[in-house]
């Protein structure tokens, strides 16, 4: 998440950018590809991610709150997500578990992710933006334990 405090765009947004069928330029702006250079750009990409993943980059495109409204919550980073969390707290199965609850509240807007849309608008969209690490901070104070992996990644 830290490598989200800026203006230029993380690895996770990179790749979540990338997967979409219109790819954004640093500028703001995107073009649109035909199916045959759509094809050439996704092996690309899947080549290079299979040459630079690593778990912290799905870590970081699941949490990102920025993403939030945009992520499926399933496939592959899910599940890694949830591992890196049973890894992290491995020796700790009760912290472990309010974890996996937590990022379950986080994808469903539940709990204290529950909010009057000012959580998820104004403080990461509006003029007075939060980055994602310091939404995190000024957000979550019941889920110490999924906070801690944020912190971490």
């Amino acid at each position: 998440m830290r490598a989200n405090d800026s203006e230029v765009p993380g690895t996770p947004d990179i790749y979540f950018r990338m997967s979409d069928e219109r790819v954004g330029t640093p500028d703001g702006t995107s073009f649109k590809f035909s199916a045959a250079e759509r094809k050439v750009v996704l092996e690309t990409y899947k080549q290079r991610w299979d040459m630079l993943y690593n778990r912290l980059h799905a870590l970081g495109l699941v949490l990102n709150p920025l993403l939030h409204s945009k992520h499926k919550f399933d496939g592959t980073c899910m599940v890694e997500t949830r591992q890196y969390i049973d890894a992290y707290f491995a020796s700790e199965s009760d912290k472990a578990a309010r974890c996996h609850q937590q990022l379950d509240n986080f994808r469903d807007e539940k709990g204290e992710f529950h909010g009057d849309g000012a959580m998820w608008l104004t403080y990461l969209h509006g003029p007075h933006r939060l980055s994602p690490i310091s939404w995190w901070r000024r957000h979550v104070i019941m889920s110490r334990e999924l906070l801690e992996i944020v912190e971490c990644s």
